[in-house]
């Protein structure tokens, strides 16, 4: 199993709590802290491309079976404002600072500017957190923005709680990416709250090595609730 690449120099992650990870393989959890355990823990995987977009045809052609039936649409997608920033812990900062394939993204992390074309990461309105093209928004569909991997951001004034409270919503479809992230993140605290889970199996992808994805569909199946694919959707009566 290959592991992530050490920092070059002592990288500091979060706001009002801090991470602090050295070039020696240390992260230091509490660094404020004078009593502290320091234990093993295992490296981080390489990942290999999953054909993610082979969702979004499905998909397409399933939304207007979906809407005619009476389905509500939640396009439910990263949409960070300013004043999320300072409160981003450091696990999620961590996260979206990794290197990819060894080399550093300089500046790193959620907010970051990527120039004129691509925008700040994962900030609302910019160009990097629009969906996917082919994949449109009707008038009646809701658009929600998360600032954490689960939509529920473990909070119970979330604005996707809110939205399936006004609604009466209980029973949740789940398609998109990444499924063993943001999507698992947001079955599992769904399942927690005491929604139906249904996971469209062919409707999630990965960019995880194999496994990942797969772990979602077991535990929608064996634990978390159901599974059914687009072309069993496709029939809906």
């Amino acid at each position: 199993m290959s592991i992530r690449p050490s920092v070059l120099d002592p990288t500091t992650y979060g706001s009002s709590h801090k991470w602090i990870e050295y070039p020696s393989g240390v992260v230091d959890l509490s660094p404020k802290s004078s009593k502290s355990l320091e234990f093993a823990v295992l490296g981080d995987r390489r990942v290999k491309l999953d054909p993610g977009l082979e969702c979004v045809k499905p998909l397409g052609e399933l939304l207007p079976i979906l809407r005619k039936a009476g389905v509500r649409i939640i396009w439910l997608n990263w949409g960070l404002e300013e004043s999320d920033l300072p409160l981003i812990p450091p696990c999620l900062s961590r996260c979206f600072s990794k290197p990819k394939l060894g080399k550093w993204i300089d500046p790193p992390g959620l907010g970051a500017d990527l120039g004129p074309k691509y925008g700040r990461i994962l900030m609302k309105g910019e160009w990097n957190t629009r969906l996917y093209e082919g994949l449109d928004p009707e008038a009646q569909d809701l658009r929600v923005n998360k600032t954490h991997m689960s939509g529920f951001q473990g909070s119970s004034d979330s604005e996707l709680e809110k939205k399936l409270k006004e609604m009466g919503v209980r029973t949740l479809l789940f398609a998109g990416v990444n499924a063993d992230q943001c999507v698992l993140g947001t079955v599992a605290e769904a399942f927690n709250r005491g929604y139906d889970i249904v996971v469209i199996e062919d409707l999630v992808a990965t960019t995880s090595p194999d496994g990942g994805k797969s772990s979602l569909v077991f535990n929608a199946l064996h634990c978390y609730g159901f599974v059914t694919t687009s072309q069993h959707l496709l029939a809906i009566k």
